[in-house]
């Protein structure tokens, strides 16, 4: 896929938050391994952004590769250390996985999972139906 922005003429992918749009894209076309590789990309680009690292997680979770997850999430937190929301990511990864001891030393605090929710995706969003002709005549009407 070599997706091109009509008005600028410039390949999406060379920037990070292009990339990262490329991931999207093939995650919503079922290719997992082919947004792995954008958000790889776009880390290798800015190894600081939170949003490729987090939709890279995200998307080996669907996965259930759960161990390579906390792998990422590890290295990324050794590439930065000083990042506090990938300690943050790798403390949801070891909370996830049940070793509480090392989320706790992640957060930095006691940390206590109460329940998991696990939605998949498009779940747990609120949409709101409405119905967009009879707004527009009531409108007209009111007028």
């Amino acid at each position: 896929m070599t997706a091109r922005s009509s008005r600028c003429g410039h390949e999406i992918g060379k920037y990070t938050p292009g990339r990262i749009g490329l991931g999207h894209v093939f995650n919503a076309e079922k290719k997992p391994e082919e947004a792995l590789k954008e958000y790889s990309a776009a880390i290798e680009q800015n190894p600081r952004s939170q949003s490729a690292i987090g939709a890279k997680v995200a998307t080996l979770l669907r996965q259930n590769k759960v161990n390579e997850a906390v792998a990422f999430a590890q290295a990324a937190v050794k590439a930065e250390p000083k990042n506090a929301a990938t300690h943050e990511i790798l403390g949801r990864l070891y909370a996830r996985k049940g070793d509480l001891k090392a989320a706790e030393k992640e957060a930095g605090a006691p940390v206590k999972v109460t329940r998991f929710v696990r939605y998949a995706l498009g779940e747990g969003i609120d949409k709101k139906d409405t119905d967009f002709a009879a707004e527009v005549a009531a409108a007209a009407a009111k007028r």
